[in-house]
């Protein structure tokens, strides 16, 4: 069974424009891909073949956005750290937004 994920690239503002294939979303590009990779394999996939990240959000607009892509569901890049008994993000930016489920 496929999967979707969606990758992040952050360095956009220096670029100022996404790769071929990405797409800008209030600055930064994202690519939207299927495939039938594991979480950990998807994530290492962004790292190594893009210099990106699985996305990480950080406010509705970005989660509107993103859950819209993909009526099943995306892989994003929060996963639960069982050490620090909490949720983190790939990129180790804060988690800071909590999606009302709406």
């Amino acid at each position: 069974m496929a999967v979707a994920f969606v990758s992040e690239l952050k360095s956009v503002e220096q670029e100022r424009s996404c790769p071929k294939l990405w797409f800008e979303f209030e600055g930064r590009c994202y690519y939207h891909i299927k495939s039938k990779l594991s979480a950990h394999k998807a994530w290492e996939k962004c790292r190594r073949h893009w210099g990106s990240d699985l996305v990480s959000i950080h406010d509705r607009y970005l989660n509107e956005f993103i859950a819209n892509l993909e009526e099943d569901g995306l892989l994003i890049g929060l996963y639960y750290n069982e050490g620090k008994n909490a949720y983190q993000w790939t990129d180790e930016t804060p988690v800071d937004f909590v999606s009302s489920g709406t």
